[in-house]
């Protein structure tokens, strides 16, 4: 086979710094497109969905496998810091906690997953950032 070829489905999820509600709506759908168009133009990485609720933020990809997952985390998390704060979309200097969760998903489940991503705001109301990564993510 002359060139590599991967199909590998990865969802990301992260913090704010000190988990501060910092996300309002408007930031997170400014937040979602940025994310879609620099993973792309930079890395050629397709973002299948991107959303968070107040104090994190969920992203699903499909793996370019020229890159390591720490390179594209690094990617996500340092370059959306940096546009915040050089956009002032924030009243504060905006980080994101160190570390991450990064989950491999199967074909079979991404549409169920993208949708779940889509439904933050729904999903928050009823059950915090704590709750859900010990319901789904077994931490």
């Amino acid at each position: 086979m002359s060139n590599t070829f991967g199909n590998v489905y990865i969802h990301f999820v992260f913090s704010t710094k000190f988990r501060e509600s910092l996300l309002d709506s408007k930031l997170i759908s400014l937040l979602s497109e940025h994310i879609k168009s620099n993973l792309f133009e930079n890395y050629r990485i397709k973002t299948l969905s991107v959303n968070g609720y107040k104090d994190h933020l969920h992203v699903l990809i499909i793996h370019n496998t020229d890159y390591l997952i720490p390179a594209i985390v690094k990617a996500i998390k340092g370059e959306s810091s940096h546009w915040i704060n050089s956009c002032h979309l924030c009243k504060n200097k905006f980080l994101w906690q160190e570390g991450y969760g990064v989950f491999s998903v199967s074909h079979s489940v991404v549409s169920e997953l993208s949708k779940y991503i889509e439904d933050q705001e729904k999903h928050h109301s009823s059950m915090s950032f704590n709750e859900e990564t010990e319901k789904y993510f077994n931490i």
